[in-house]
């Protein structure tokens, strides 16, 4: 009995070859595509941690502000300035260094080279150019800034630009994230010293003279 030697031909090597490289294709696109999920889920989930710790923050940082000025050209001016895709004001609350001195914190939208936005903070120790500068959220379709105007001859309004012949400050400042349908306002109430001080003074028990 013969034994069949007869070796693989040209052709049957050609079918094994694409056929190793049509398994080989399938296996890799499964695994980039596992690899594509699992980072957008990692991504995801960084983002949430993310808003779930910053909004606080920010938050507690506007509802540190406080009333400052400087002088220029003898002219005394307020460090508060608020535009819609911007806000400085000084506060007594640090990001990086919690209530440890007072600072000069400035919020601005910076665009991607996607045109889509994402909040920065910039802080300095009041007084020194010393300080630190972070990216604070993920990219949004858009972030807006509004203030509270509210005075004796009208209604309250939400405003996109603080008025710069305003003396006061606004008790209330709004940040708006958008995403297609999905939208998160952040309202903190700034807390102004005779707010502070108004509270104190009520929560002090009467004594009996």
């Amino acid at each position: 009995m013969k034994l069949n030697q007869r070796g693989f031909t040209l052709l049957e090597l050609i079918i094994a070859i694409t056929m190793l490289a049509v398994i080989v294709g399938i296996m890799t696109g499964a695994l980039s595509m596992a690899y594509k999920t699992m980072e957008k889920g990692e991504k995801k989930v960084d983002a949430l941690e993310r808003k779930r710790i910053v909004l606080p923050l920010i938050e507690s940082q506007i509802q540190s502000a406080f009333s400052s000025e400087y002088t220029e050209q003898a002219e005394k001016k307020s460090r508060f300035a608020g535009e819609k895709d911007s806000l400085t004001f000084a506060s007594n609350y640090s990001l990086w260094r919690g209530t440890s001195g007072n600072s000069l914190v400035r919020y601005y939208i910076k665009r991607t080279d996607q045109g889509r936005s994402v909040l920065h903070v910039e802080e300095r120790i009041l007084g020194t150019n010393a300080g630190n500068e972070a990216g604070l959220t993920k990219d949004y379709e858009s972030i807006t800034f509004q203030y509270y105007l509210k005075n004796s001859l009208e209604e309250g309004k939400w405003v996109d630009q603080w008025p710069q012949d305003e003396k006061s400050m606004p008790r209330k400042i709004r940040i708006s994230f958008a995403d297609g349908v999905n939208k998160k306002i952040v309202t903190a109430n700034v807390l102004i010293a005779t707010d502070l001080v108004n509270a104190a003074s009520i929560a002090q028990p009467v004594t009996a003279k």
